[in-house]
């Protein structure tokens, strides 16, 4: 049964979170099936694997807001080889601090850059 959209009411009004904003965050692994152990996500066309992952503000103005993110880590195309290398290498720094360095390399890392196609929503 089609939906009728004339009579919806207007979207809300959410504010984006700012860039640059300083919080704690909640990181989700949404497991795919995919990859080792189940947790990648292979693409609908199978060119590609990459985390699904959901970043949930845990404090501050912002708390609860969700905000959701694709990092590919296997891909076969040209295109794909780029991001893969770059969210392996954007792994680094918090996979570094575990392995015993200094813990603030992982502190210095800034939340990616909201953009209005961001998902968010309020819990």
């Amino acid at each position: 049964m089609p939906f009728d959209y004339s009579n919806a009411p207007p979207p809300r009004d959410i504010e984006l979170i700012p860039d640059g904003t300083v919080t704690t965050i909640n990181i989700h692994l949404r497991p795919g099936g995919a990859g080792e152990g189940g947790l990648l996500k292979r693409s609908k066309d199978g060119s590609c694997e990459m985390l699904d992952v959901e970043f949930t503000l845990v404090d501050g103005l912002y708390k609860s807001r969700k905000f959701w993110n694709y990092f590919v880590v296997n891909g076969t195309t040209q295109g794909q080889a780029q991001p893969s290398k770059s969210a392996k290498a954007g792994s680094k720094p918090s996979s570094t601090a575990r392995l015993g360095s200094s813990p603030t390399t992982c502190l210095r890392r800034r939340a990616p850059r909201a953009r209005s196609t961001t998902k968010t929503s309020k819990a």
